[in-house]
């Protein structure tokens, strides 16, 4: 089928540019690879959970985040996220009940994530609840013991050594990228990515291959100051965005022909009465979204104004909105 088409005019664009973090938000960061948020902020409520010896629960009876801590009730008005440039998937994944907050109403975005913590949301995210007993001898009485069975089951993690997990250690960069990585099943052994960062060469050879895979997805990035900082420990705002990310992956390029496919699929193909026209170039919205402008037209029409039958936004989700 021939789609036709043609190339809209020239438009020049006027850019401001503003600084970005290592996960592409306006803000600055802190000498933990995290972000500098506002306390005190007021909003939607975090769950409370005591953890310990008899951890209360929700839907599981691991200690869903805090290490220890005191009793509490759902509620809380510390909001901390909410400044955060984190906020949108932290929220997200607070509602959907991945991950949840301190005794104190607080998330602390900018806190780091230990391992049996990492694995716990990692496995509420992709739905993973297969296990095969697999115990550590420093997990057999660890809160996070079933999570942790499960993450080694379905090949996400490994222990340090074959009878360490280290569940309480707090998980770098390059583990929480192997992770997401092994479970993604992807690497890549064109390091054009990881040679791009500064202290590329710091990471270790065991994750080198799946960190590069996760930098070419765009799960992780870098910081500001050219580093991607393989060792240094992931805060919890980074892993829910990683995990966020890898959840909902999109498409890593949208184009002209994606969009015409797109609306073949919502409205059907062309025929002897009419095509689909429009312009080749790719917009975005106000929410950072891509997409395109389609006409469906009828065939062999003297001029655009004169043929088009409907004006159509197709974005890079596939969604097809009347114009």
């Amino acid at each position: 089928m021939k789609i036709s088409k043609f190339r809209s005019s020239i438009i020049i664009t006027l850019l401001v540019l503003v600084p970005i973090t290592s996960y592409g938000h306006p803000g600055r960061t802190d000498g933990n690879g995290g972000h500098k948020d506002n306390k005190n902020a007021s909003g939607l409520g975090s769950y409370h959970y005591h953890c310990g010896d008899n951890p209360a629960h929700l839907h599981t009876n691991e200690c869903p985040y805090g290490n220890g801590g005191t009793s509490g009730d759902i509620g809380g008005t510390t909001n901390d996220w909410e400044s955060s440039w984190a906020k949108d998937s932290i929220k997200d994944f607070i509602e959907k009940e991945y991950i949840k907050g301190y005794p104190d109403g607080s998330f602390k975005p900018t806190k780091s994530i230990n391992r049996s913590e990492f694995v716990t949301i990692f496995n509420r995210v992709f739905g993973l609840t297969t296990k095969n007993g697999k115990i550590f001898n420093d997990t057999k009485n660890h809160w996070a013991k079933d999570s942790i069975d499960i993450a080694v089951t379905n090949g996400v993690a490994k222990g340090v050594s074959e009878t360490e997990f280290a569940p309480d250690s707090p998980i770098t960069r390059e583990q929480a990228a192997k992770m997401v990585a092994n479970y993604k099943k992807i690497s890549d052994t064109n390091y054009d990515k990881l040679n791009g960062y500064s202290d590329g060469a710091n990471v270790s050879s065991w994750a080198k291959s799946e960190v590069e895979a996760i930098l070419e997805k765009g799960y992780m990035n870098g910081y500001l100051d050219g580093s991607f900082k393989p060792k240094g420990e992931i805060t919890r705002a980074e892993a829910v965005v990683t995990l966020d990310r890898s959840k909902t992956e999109k498409k890593t390029e949208f184009t002209w022909d994606d969009a015409v496919q797109y609306i073949i699929n919502a409205l059907g193909p062309e025929d002897e009465h009419f095509i689909y026209n429009g312009r080749t170039d790719v917009h975005l919205d106000d929410n950072g979204r891509r997409y395109c402008y389609v006409w469906k037209e009828k065939r062999n029409a003297p001029s655009i104004a004169e043929g088009t039958i409907a004006t159509y936004y197709v974005y890079e989700d596939g969604t097809v909105i009347p114009y």
